[in-house]
């Protein structure tokens, strides 16, 4: 195993301080090799070191401006500081480079979401339920749907989210919530029981189901 091998195993087993001691020998001794500063960076923005990771993440760039994970990285560490501008620029950079996985084109949506403009959400997080079967993705994608009245699309992803996970009392309460808009307050009142058996504290759930009592009676 290398030193490079052993340090990223270190790393991956949360031993930080072995994991820094290594990468700090292979940047000094290959002083031109990005990879290393990356992986360095990367150690630091688990560690939440943020100022001094995004350092790192630059000096890597400058030192090879091709590889779209480098761009990746530093849009995740802009996500994390709420600097939700920056983020998208290095989301969107990162695309360009060729990097199409779901999780860069959701977290490019998430940050015009965190920036208010949901429509510029869209195709992003459409892509990234296009990629892969994730609940969690697919929910965020409904939500941003929802916020813009899509209700029938909404509700497609939210139900998907739900056959995924159906332990997922976000999709199944919003699910609620649209069968509310479109006044079908039966279908509605099913989905708040299945939100309130799995967690009774649900605050949003028993007023909601509080309110169609209300209208029920």
């Amino acid at each position: 195993m290398s030193k490079e091998q052993r340090a990223l195993q270190f790393m991956l087993d949360g031993n930080y301080e072995a994991a820094a001691k290594l990468f700090i020998e292979l940047m000094e001794i290959e002083k031109e090799e990005p990879r290393h500063f990356m992986h360095f960076g990367k150690l630091l923005f688990q560690m939440k070191q943020y100022e001094e990771a995004e350092r790192f993440f630059l000096k890597a760039i400058s030192l090879d401006e091709s590889q779209p994970e480098f761009f990746n990285s530093l849009g995740n560490l802009y996500y994390e500081t709420k600097l939700y501008d920056d983020a998208i620029k290095m989301f969107q950079h990162t695309i360009k480079l060729g990097l199409d996985e779901s999780d860069v084109h959701f977290m490019l949506g998430m940050s015009y979401v965190q920036n208010n403009n949901i429509t510029l959400s869209l195709p992003y997080l459409q892509r990234s339920a296009e990629l892969t079967n994730d609940a969690e993705k697919s929910f965020q994608y409904g939500l941003s749907l929802a916020k813009l009245k899509y209700y029938e699309e909404a509700t497609q992803q939210f139900t998907n989210a739900i056959k995924l996970d159906d332990t997922h009392t976000d999709a199944i309460y919003n699910l609620a919530i649209i069968y509310v808009h479109k006044n079908e307050l039966v279908l509605a009142l099913q989905q708040l029981e299945k939100v309130l058996e799995q967690a009774p504290e649900h605050s949003l759930a028993l007023q909601a189901k509080k309110e169609i009592e209300k209208l029920s009676r």
